[in-house]
C-alpha cells in the first residue's frame, strides 16, 4: 500500500504531466505532433509504473533505483532544511566520489526535495527528464531535417518499447539519454547557431555519470565538422572547424581521463576495454567475449545491434528484448529506401554525420566490453535516436511517409 506521502509524490508528477499537455495544447505546432505528445507523455506514466512493477514483482525490490532512491532522499532532507552541503561536503557523497553511481545522489535528492518521499513519483519524473533528450532529439532533426516529417521520427523515438520503459525508473539510464538529447538539441540551435546552455548542461550530465559515452560524442562531433569541410575549405570554415576540433578535443580528453584512461592513444584505449571487459558482468545469457581489437569491430557491432536472438530468450524480459530488436530491424527493412538514401548522403547531412560515427564507435566499443544480453538490451537505448535517423532524415523520393 502507498502511504499518503507516495500518493502525494505520484499527484504531484501527474500534475507536471498534465500541465505539459496543457501548454502543447495552446502551442500551434500540427495537431498530429500534438497527438503524438500526448502518448508520448502516457507512455513515460505507463513506462515508470512498468519499471516500478518489475523492480518489486519480478526482481523482489532488488535494483540500483532502490539504492538511488533512499540515498537521494537522504540528500533531500538536507535540501528541505536549505542545507546544501552535499554538493560541497566529500565527506557526505556515496563512496567519498561524486561522478559515476555516486552522482545520481544529486539529482534523486533535488527531485525528491520537490515531490516528497515517493519512490514511483520519482520514477515518473525520471521518466520526463528522458523525454526531455529525446524531445531534444526531435527539436534537433526538424532542424537538420526541414523537408522530412517530424512527426515520423518522433512516433519511433517517443513511442517505441526501449526508449519508454528503460529509462523509465531513477536511473543512469535516464540522464544519460536526456544529457545526450540536450547535447544535440544544443547542436542544432535556432538559426544554425550553438545553444551552449544546452551544450553544456547535456555534456556535464553524460560526463558525470558515463564519461566514455561522452567522449565517443565529443570524437563524432569533431569527426562531422570536419567531414562537412570536404570541398568546401573556406577559411571562415577552417577556423571554424578547428576551434570546435579544439573543444571536441578537450571534451574527449576530460573525458576519457574521468573515465581511466591516460593518453590519447590506441594503446591506452585498449587497454582500458580490456580493463572493463575482465570486470564486465557475465553471469546469465552471454554473448561470448569479443577480441579486443580491430578484429572484434564486427562482432561487436553486430552483438549490440541484433541480440539477443529469440531462441537465446531464457525469460520473458530477454523475450521482449529478442522481439524489439526484431521489430526495429523489420522497420528498417520497411524504410529500406529511406535507410539507403540516408547512407548514400550521410556525409552532406549535418545530423546524420554525428549518428553515423556516434551509431559504429558507440557499439563497437560497447559490444567489446559487455557480454550480458540483458545489460547490452538496456545500454544500447542510446542508439536508437540516432539509429531511427537513418529511417526518416532523408526521405526517398515517391516513398510512403
Amino acid at each position: 500500500m502507498f502511504t499518503p506521502g507516495e500518493l502525494l509524490g505520484v499527484g504531484l508528477t501527474l500534475a507536471a504531466v498534465a500541465a505539459i499537455a496543457v501548454f502543447v495544447s495552446s502551442t500551434r505546432m500540427p495537431l498530429a505532433l500534438k497527438r503524438i505528445i500526448y502518448l508520448g507523455l502516457a507512455m513515460r506514466v505507463f513506462g515508470a509504473v512498468a519499471r516500478y512493477t518489475v523492480l518489486f514483482g519480478y526482481y523482489g525490490g532488488v535494483g540500483d533505483a532502490v539504492g538511488y532512491y533512499y540515498r537521494g532522499l537522504a540528500y533531500a532532507q538536507r535540501f528541505t532544511r536549505f542545507d546544501f552541503s552535499p554538493f560541497y561536503d566529500s565527506a557526505l557523497w556515496f563512496r567519498g566520489n561524486w561522478r559515476g553511481t555516486s552522482f545520481m545522489s544529486f539529482p534523486s535528492g533535488i527531485v525528491l526535495s520537490l515531490i516528497g518521499p515517493s519512490m514511483l513519483g520519482e520514477f515518473i519524473a525520471f521518466s520526463l527528464l528522458a523525454f526531455l533528450g529525446l524531445v531534444g532529439f526531435v527539436v534537433a532533426f526538424k532542424r537538420a531535417s526541414p523537408y522530412a516529417s517530424a512527426v515520423s521520427y518522433a512516433r519511433w523515438v517517443w513511442l517505441f518499447p526501449s526508449l519508454w520503459f528503460w529509462p523509465s525508473s531513477v536511473g543512469k539510464d535516464a540522464l544519460i539519454l536526456m544529457g545526450l538529447g540536450l547535447l544535440v538539441w544544443g547542436w542544432f540551435g535556432p538559426q544554425g547557431r550553438k545553444n551552449w546552455f544546452l551544450l553544456f548542461a547535456g555534456g556535464f550530465f553524460v560526463t558525470a555519470i558515463r564519461p566514455q559515452v561522452a567522449a565517443v560524442f565529443f570524437l563524432s562531433i569533431v569527426l562531422a565538422q570536419w567531414l562537412s569541410l570536404f570541398g568546401r575549405w573556406t577559411m571562415k570554415r577552417v577556423v571554424q572547424g578547428g576551434l570546435i576540433a579544439g573543444l571536441g578535443t578537450a571534451g574527449i580528453v576530460v573525458a576519457m581521463s574521468l573515465s581511466g584512461i591516460d593518453a590519447l592513444s590506441p594503446d591506452s584505449v585498449q587497454g582500458y576495454l580490456e580493463e572493463e571487459a575482465a570486470g564486465a558482468v557475465s553471469d546469465g545469457s552471454s554473448t561470448g567475449r569479443v577480441s579486443i581489437g580491430v578484429t572484434g569491430v564486427p562482432i561487436a557491432i553486430l552483438n549490440i545491434i541484433a541480440r539477443p536472438f529469440p531462441w537465446e530468450a531464457t525469460n520473458v524480459m530477454a523475450l521482449a528484448s529478442a522481439m524489439e530488436i526484431l521489430l526495429f530491424w523489420s522497420l528498417v527493412w520497411y524504410r529500406r529506401k529511406n535507410v539507403v538514401m540516408a547512407l548514400r548522403s550521410w556525409r552532406t547531412h549535418p545530423l546524420l554525420r554525428i549518428a553515423i560515427p556516434f551509431s559504429l564507435i558507440y557499439a563497437a566499443s560497447l559490444g567489446m566490453v559487455v557480454f550480458n544480453l540483458g545489460i547490452i538490451a538496456r545500454q544500447r537505448i542510446f542508439l536508437f535516436p540516432f539509429l531511427f535517423l537513418l529511417l526518416e532524415a532523408v526521405p526517398a523520393r515517391g516513398h510512403l511517409q
